[in-house]
């Protein structure tokens, strides 16, 4: 099937799947955070079941956060990974819910997509590879940066076993260790 795959065309593919991979990651860790919330820090009392769909997730959190006061405080950088995942969630949900162009032979190629609600209709944007690839490392990053925020904030893991994740990873890229445990 994959061969089948016009060869210009290939690269489209391979950015939509890399967001699609980058941004579960990122919505996995996201996911962590909030069945903690949910369990440790009262957010049972934001709401009984916790959210399902990216939508409801932002709103929960920064109530979660703001009515507890283990976590108030982290409530500005909350913020600012939550701002961070709406900004890819919309980029993504064009790339996996729209319909790709594949007849045009330029750079940029128009994704469709039929917008619901009150002034339902269709509409279209310009992609090209390299904008996908870029929202597909934003995805990745953010997927990082969920993962030490729950750990900091509400103990996804224990900082431990984080410090071990960590040291395991920067090692595998020959990168730079940090001097002491990132997770004090």
């Amino acid at each position: 099937m994959i061969k089948d795959i016009p060869e210009d065309k290939r690269d489209t593919f391979t950015a939509i799947g890399l967001l699609t991979v980058g941004w579960a990651s990122a919505e996995c860790a996201l996911d962590f955070i909030i069945r903690y919330v949910h369990e440790l820090y009262d957010g049972n009392q934001v709401a009984p079941v916790p959210p399902v769909s990216f939508k409801g997730k932002p709103p929960y959190l920064r109530k979660a956060f703001a009515d507890h006061p283990d976590l108030a405080s982290h409530l500005p950088r909350l913020n600012e990974l939550l701002e961070e995942a709406w900004q890819i969630a919309e980029q993504r949900h064009w790339c996996i819910h729209g319909l790709v162009e594949l007849r045009t032979s330029s750079e940029a190629f128009p994704i469709s997509k039929i917008i619901h609600g009150k002034n339902h209709r269709q509409d279209k944007r310009e992609f090209t590879v390299p904008k996908i690839e870029f929202v597909a490392e934003r995805a990745m990053a953010l997927s990082l940066n969920l993962f030490f925020f729950g750990v900091q904030t509400v103990g996804i893991m224990p900082k431990d076993e984080a410090n071990k994740f960590v040291r395991e990873l920067l090692s595998q890229y020959s990168a730079a260790l940090p001097e002491g445990e990132p997770f004090g």
